[in-house]
Formats: C-alpha cells, structure tokens, sequence
C-alpha cells in the first residue's frame, strides 16, 4: 500500500471508530439517557473525548501489514520472468503468513507456470493472482483493524463502568447504589470532592424544609404576552424552511457511513461480512440516504397585521444572592449549599438557567446554564468555605443588572442569609422596587436573623431555618 493510499485508509478507519464508538455508547448507555441521568449528547461528547485519547494508536496498525505491502508493490513492478522467481523464493513467507485454504501459493505459482510468459493468457492469470492477493490483505488489515477498533471500544465501556461503580459506592447509603443524575455528573471527580458533596446531597434528602422551599421557589412562571408588530405593505421574496415532509430524497452510493441504510449495517455488524463492507466503502458503493435538508420557499408578506402573540409558559430562571460571610459558617453553610445544590438539580431537570452571587466584603458570580458544562464552576462554590464581613448592596446591584440579559428578564431573586446587614439603600431598595413591579419575587431563606430587617420586609415570602 503506498503512502497515498495508506492515508486514505486511515481517514476511512478514523471515520468508522468514531462511529462505532459513539453507536456503541448509545447501545450500552440508553438506559441513561432514558431515565434522565445523561443527555445524547453528554455521551456523545464523553465519546469524543475518548476517541481523541486513542485514535492516534489506529495508526501503527499498519506496521504489522507493511511487510506485505511491500512485497505485494515489488512483485507488481517485475516482468513476468521476474515475477515468477520472486514468488518462488517467497513461497516460505506465503505459507507462513497466508491459511492455505485461502491463498494456495502453490497452486497459484502451478497455474501460472501452465503459460508461457509475455502471453495474453499469462497476464490474465497474473491479473487474477495479483487482484486475490491484493483482496485478501485489505481483508486480513481490515480485520486486524476492526478487532483493534472493538477492544477500544471495550475497554472504553469498562472504563465508564468503573467510574460509575466508583460514585455509586460512594452515594450506596442514600440511594440503594442507583446511578443518578448527581452521580453522572461527579463521575470525574476527586473522592474527597464526591464526598463532600454527597453530604450536601444528604441533607437536602433529610430536610423535609429545604424541600419545601425547592418545591415552592420551582413553580412555574408564565411569561407576559408581548405584541408582535409586523411590517405591514406588499413583500415578497424567498425564505429558506426545512423540508416540508421527509429530509429523505432518496438513496445512492456512497461512503458517509453516517447515512448507511440500515442493511449496510448488518454488514458492519457481522465479523464474516466486515470485509465486503470496507471494501464497498473503499469504493464508495455503500447504499446511503440521499437527504435534503432544506428547501426553498416564497415569503409572502401581504397586508400582514400585527398581532398580540402569547409566549409558551417556560420554567422561570433564578438569581440566588448567597452570604458567604463568616457569621454564616457552620449550620448555615450546610444548608445554603444544600439549597443551592438542589435548586441545580432542579434547574437541570427543567433546562433553567441560574446565576449565583457569593456577596461577603466583595462579590464573586458563577452562571450556569449547562449543568454538565458549568459542574466545574457549581463544584468550586461549594468546596469554597464561608469567611470575611458582607454587603449585599454590590450583589443586588448584580442581581439587577443580570436581570436585563433576556434569558434573566423574569427571573426571580432568592437570598440566603443570616441578614446581619446594614440597612438597606434608598437606590438599592428603588433598583428592587422597580424589579417588583415587573412581577420579580424576592424569597429570603433566613438563618436566625434579626426581629428587623430591611430585606425581609421587602420579601414577598420568608423561610426561617
């Protein structure tokens, strides 16, 4: 196999770990994503990265066939007398290396020997040697590969397999040993780290209050109507839309192996019948979906009204303003990160964005919008202990300014503390008043807090813990 080639086999066998990878992962891992614990594209992603990891070791596959290779290119470039004795002075390696039921050096050196050389009769029995014994080392190199590509494959669901049996033994106790979402998600963490979590996890399950306040503060949120002016006049023109019926115009041939029919599969799928799939790939007579996923389509704009349209009601994001002050160590500390670790769970489930702010002498954020993306971030808040002095004024300034991102326009505003603080403002209080009157509730999850504040009064609900 020359260089050319041999990179183009290399591409075409990147291209079919990768989709063995991630077909596999699916198949061993559905149930995750069936019971909510991992999204599609979380394993497709976990996937990826592994496939990065060992791709690179696809490559050396092909030193073990180079041998072969090389001798099959020398044996092409001889005439015919030459060809004769370099096969017979090979004939000891071909026993060695090729199943005699499958390429019979002798019978093939007897067959071409029946003819003279520099013939018509002898360049067709050549040409029918050279094509068999070029056919059955693509086949034994694809199969050696795929074997390789297989044992990846296996060693990458292991892998996984260890590491959620890892988190599972940790979280035993509270959940019977079941693989739940937190679970996932703490897979790639330190043991102290897991540890330290799981003891938040277990005093959100214990605390029959922090559910209470999760289950109250997570109601549904409808989102005002907004009215929709549309241009009115005559304008036409073209839009480009998805196709209307089926994204399927027909089947073809090919060698995207991400559009194979379901047949071309069962080849794939099948060790005797691999090899007549990479061969097909190789020349690109694979039987793939033709698609077209979009099409054209007239815009018409005639004499369009507009209208008063009604958003769909959708789950409400969250502010959380958190004191990280040192009068909230201890007991307070806990259960604000209890809180805050189910409010995460919580707003994963219902995709809803939140955004901490840690306020003490100065103010740290963390948005998160992803649970699976931004879990680093979560982690970090609450393995970071309690300390200093605290002002609210700065994170409710925060608070404000975040609510005029559109994602955070309805959000509404909780604050854990002790309320230990100093009046409030008159401009902080008329930066709150003006959020209020946009429908913003304020919930205040107080720790032993003073008879009077100024921020419990403007809540719209207290829970004291």
């Amino acid at each position: 196999m020359d260089k050319a080639d041999e990179r183009l086999a290399y591409e075409y066998l990147l291209e079919l770990y990768r989709d063995i990878l991630i077909r596999r992962v699916k198949e061993d891992e559905n149930s995750l994503i069936s019971n909510g614990i991992a999204t599609e594209m979380e394993l497709k992603s976990q996937a990826d990265s592994y496939f990065g990891r060992t791709c690179q070791s696809l490559q050396s596959l092909y030193s073990k066939y180079n041998g072969q290779w090389n001798a099959l290119n020398q044996c092409e470039l001889k005439n015919d007398q030459e060809m004769l004795i370099f096969l017979s002075q090979m004939r000891y390696n071909f026993v060695r290396f090729y199943d005699v039921e499958e390429f019979n050096i002798d019978y093939h050196l007897q067959n071409l020997k029946r003819y003279r050389i520099r013939t018509a009769e002898f360049a067709t029995q050549r040409n029918i040697f050279m094509q068999k014994w070029r056919r059955l080392l693509y086949d034994m190199e694809f199969n050696f590969q795929m074997q390789h590509i297989n044992r990846l494959c296996d060693e990458f669901c292991a892998e996984q397999a260890r590491i959620y049996k890892k988190v599972r033994l940790k979280f035993a106790i509270g959940s019977g040993g079941k693989l739940s979402r937190l679970m996932y998600l703490l897979r790639d963490e330190k043991e102290e780290v897991i540890d330290e979590i799981f003891e938040y996890k277990r005093y959100a399950e214990k605390s029959s209050k922090v559910k209470e306040i999760v289950e109250k503060i997570g109601r549904e949120q409808s989102v005002r109507k907004r009215n929709h002016a549309a241009k009115s006049g005559s304008k036409n023109g073209w839009t480009t839309r998805h196709a209307t019926h089926s994204d399927i115009v027909g089947i073809v041939e090919g060698d995207n192996i991400t559009s194979l029919l379901p047949i071309e599969y069962a080849f794939l799928s099948d060790k005797e019948l691999q090899p007549i799939f990479m061969r097909k790939m190789r020349e690109k007579k694979l039987q793939v979906f033709e698609y077209a996923s979009k099409e054209r389509a007239r815009l018409d704009r005639t004499n369009q009204k507009g209208n008063e349209a009604e958003e769909p009601e959708r789950k409400g994001p969250f502010i959380i303003c958190v004191d990280t002050s040192a009068s909230m160590m201890g007991y307070a500390e806990v259960m604000s990160k209890s809180i805050i670790l189910a409010i995460a769970e919580m707003n994963d489930a219902r995709q809803r964005p939140f955004h901490i702010i840690n306020f003490s002498e100065n103010i740290s954020t963390i948005t998160i919008r992803n649970l699976e993306l931004d879990f680093k971030k979560l982690v970090h808040f609450l393995c970071v202990s309690f300390h200093k002095g605290s002002d609210i004024a700065p994170a409710v300034e925060d608070a404000v300014k975040k609510m005029e991102e559109a994602d955070f326009n309805t959000a509404d505003l909780l604050i854990l503390s002790d309320f230990r603080l100093d009046p409030m403002r008159d401009d902080t209080w008329a930066r709150l008043k003006r959020q209020k009157q946009k429908g913003m509730r304020i919930f205040d999850i107080a720790f032993d807090p003073p008879e009077s504040n100024d921020y419990l009064k403007c809540a719209d609900e207290i829970f004291n813990l």
